[in-house]
């Protein structure tokens, strides 16, 4: 059993850990993954989801259809001014 505590212990302290998570990537990443700027922050998934439930009457088709501008403003309107931000994405924002 040590011998298998010891390699799991090696094996995670030797490994590179990168945060991705974060979707904070470099530009050399192309147009895809670099995504910067308040209306890019605000448009985060985890925040379009959350949007999605406060507005049940929101199409998804119509929400997508607007751009990033205005899918931002929606957003900002409806989870931070009509509501106090209370998740976890919203405090983070």
């Amino acid at each position: 059993m040590q011998a298998i505590t010891e390699v799991v212990r090696k094996v995670v302290h030797g490994t590179p850990r990168l945060d991705i998570h974060t979707h904070l990537y470099p530009p050399s990443f192309g147009e895809c993954l670099f995504l910067y700027g308040p209306d890019e922050l605000v448009t985060y998934h985890y925040l379009v989801a959350e949007l999605f439930r406060a507005r049940p009457d929101l199409e998804p088709r119509a929400f997508y259809s607007l751009p990033k501008n205005e899918q931002a403003n929606m957003i900002w309107e409806e989870l931070f001014v009509v509501r106090e931000p209370l998740s976890e994405a919203t405090r983070g924002c």
